[in-house]
């Protein structure tokens, strides 16, 4: 019997995720994390004397997530050794990169890479996640125009079609050597799959459906926040469609139980 028909008549919920342990090559590198926009933001608030506000919404050991909100702007800055993948949350802005001003508005992400210096202006709510973990690797620009080694992305998402025989498809948007953004719609679900050596940051942008990483289980829907680790196996039920991030980059590195 195939492992995907022993998992579907494992009965309970517990059980069926102690099959799939099983069968996983790898354990799990940590804990998922379920996080939602706008509940987990309300205490987040900008004091009148800063441009921006920043709070983490949780890390896993290769990536770490933050949600960020402007006032007026998040000024000039680069990260050392960090890919930075930002989705727009909520607001209409400008991004700016390479002495050029981009409007930026909500769906629409841009991946950043690192010793890139970067700014955006406007009032804006901001999911940013970096690879791998954000550890005092921010450099604000004091004077002049910061490095520019890189080239960011703009990228707006579009829900891939999924065929009629298919629970599921997925569409690369980008890949950088620190990270991987990827569209992902759902028609019933996504089955019980991991990755090896991947950490994976889930944007819920539409549909409604279950999500669950090892035993932890709750219903998702638009502005549900999913961080989980490399090795934690993991599904989703229903019908949805979300963004996520990898890091580093996703290269053959998906399993299917």
């Amino acid at each position: 019997m195939q492992r995907r028909q022993v998992l579907k008549l494992a009965g309970s919920t517990a059980l069926l995720t102690a099959m799939g342990r099983v069968y996983a090559l790898v354990p799990a590198s940590g804990e998922g994390v379920f996080r939602h926009y706008p509940q987990d933001g309300t205490d987040l608030a900008v004091p009148q004397d800063k441009p921006f506000a920043a709070k983490g919404l949780g890390e896993t050991p290769l990536g770490t997530t933050v949600l960020i909100r402007t006032r007026t702007e998040q000024p000039l800055h680069y990260h050392r050794e960090r890919l930075e993948a930002v989705l727009v949350l909520k607001g209409q802005g400008r991004f700016v990169a390479g002495g050029k001003e981009t409007p930026i508005s909500p769906g629409q992400a841009i991946l950043i890479p690192p010793m890139t210096a970067h700014a955006f202006m406007g009032e804006l709510d901001l999911l940013s996640r970096f690879s791998p973990k954000l550890m005092g690797d921010v450099v604000f620009v004091q004077g002049g125009s910061g490095p520019n080694e890189g080239t960011p992305l703009l990228l707006s998402y579009k829900a891939p079609e999924v065929p009629q025989d298919r629970p599921f498809a997925a569409s690369a948007l980008a890949n950088a050597p620190l990270g991987t953004v990827v569209a992902v719609a759902t028609r019933s679900g996504q089955p019980w799959h991991y990755h090896k050596s991947k950490d994976e940051q889930i944007y819920v942008l539409g549909g409604q459906g279950i999500a669950q990483v090892e035993l932890k289980r709750q219903k998702v829907g638009p502005g549900s926040v999913l961080l989980i680790p490399s090795g934690a196996i993991h599904q989703f039920q229903g019908s949805l469609q979300f963004l996520s991030v990898f890091g580093p980059a996703l290269m053959g590195d998906v399993v299917f139980l």
